[in-house]
């Protein structure tokens, strides 16, 4: 009986300390994979900085852009409109409202690039918030 009882009490013993190693190992391996996701988030949020960095100066550069062509388009119509010559005058306003509708459209693309970006930005924070199991916050 009491051979069977220190059996007992070494076999509890022993599935004790290898419980508490697994949690050890356990323990050290989410730190570890803590430390990863850290690291990846940091690189992906300097990425995410820069690529907002390059969306800011294209979108200052696209708008200083079309400040100027519409200056010069408005002096260029201005001119025509002066001229007694109707065909220039129409030729003219055609030429400004074409390039009116062209500068439209390259800032909806843009506006739709920018909007993609937000969307992608969110879905990575989503995604990152899921694996660290921090709550989304709303964006209003």
């Amino acid at each position: 009986m009491s051979k069977l009882k220190d059996s007992l009490t070494e076999k509890d013993a022993y599935y004790h300390k290898e419980m508490e190693n697994m949690r050890t190992n356990a323990d050290r391996d989410v730190w570890e994979l803590r430390r990863k996701l850290q690291r990846l988030d940091e690189k992906n949020w300097s990425a995410q900085e820069l690529l907002q960095e390059k969306h800011h100066e294209e979108l200052e550069r696209i708008r200083a852009d079309y400040k100027e062509r519409m200056s010069d388009l408005e002096a260029r119509l201005e001119v025509a409109m002066k001229d007694s010559d109707e065909d220039a005058r129409q030729q003219a306003e055609k030429m400004h409202n074409d390039e009116m509708e062209h500068l439209c459209e390259q800032h909806r693309l843009s506006m739709g690039k920018s909007h993609e970006l937000v969307v992608d930005i969110l879905r990575w924070m989503t995604l990152r918030n899921t694996v660290t199991g921090e709550r989304v916050k709303e964006w209003h």
